[in-house]
């Protein structure tokens, strides 16, 4: 069964991943545990997907719901605590998932294998006070195909301390330099900018 939720899942993303926005929010506390809140806006996909439809029902919620509450599923069998995964509003167009996490290895662990990330992950790594991302390649080209300008994509990276310095392209710092918002097309993410390439965020000390 598992196997089954896990290959629709990938068919859905693949899929919604040309006409969504995703947010993924991540809080790193002092002692970089912390968690992780991905939010799938369908709107762009479930208007597409109606105009599509010829019987004129759109996209089967129910089916999508069963595929999301798998996901969280695999994320408790990932080790992930905590987690909740629900629809945003009543509305149904947008969907999350979240989960604490209690070190970058387990944070990379359960991102690795979920469903919902495998395709788009960074990989993070701590170094004393630092925090180092690697982006990932360009994603397969049956995943995205030429729709990448329509995806958007927005990283959320807050801390308990301030930001002393960081290298990531256009990511803006809030006023109380603890948080870090990157918001770009997935053209632009998987483009020779982040592809494959490594950076850093300097935490101060107190």
């Amino acid at each position: 069964m598992q196997k089954i939720l896990r290959f629709f899942l990938f068919s859905l993303v693949s899929f919604a991943f040309t006409s969504c926005v995703i947010t993924r929010d991540l809080h790193f506390n002092e002692d970089f545990s912390g968690s992780q809140r991905m939010e799938i806006d369908l709107t762009r996909f479930l208007a597409l997907a109606e105009s599509m439809d010829s019987t004129g029902k759109g996209a089967d919620l129910d089916t999508l719901e069963t595929i999301f509450y798998g996901a969280k599923e695999e994320y408790e069998n990932l080790g992930a605590k905590n987690v909740k995964a629900d629809w945003v509003n009543e509305e149904k167009k947008a969907f999350y998932l979240s989960f604490d996490f209690d070190n970058i290895d387990h944070l990379n662990k359960i991102s690795r294998d979920g469903t919902l990330t495998n395709e788009m992950e960074i990989t993070f790594a701590r170094k004393r006070n630092k925090l180092k991302l690697q982006f990932p390649p360009s994603v397969p080209s049956d995943s995205l195909g030429g729709e990448k300008g329509f995806v958007t994509c927005r990283l959320h990276l807050s801390f308990d301390k301030k930001i002393k310095k960081h290298d990531l392209p256009e990511a803006l710092l809030s006023q109380d330099q603890k948080k870090l918002t990157l918001e770009a097309s997935a053209e632009d993410l998987f483009s020779e900018k982040y592809e494959n390439k490594n950076f850093e965020i300097k935490l101060q000390k107190r």
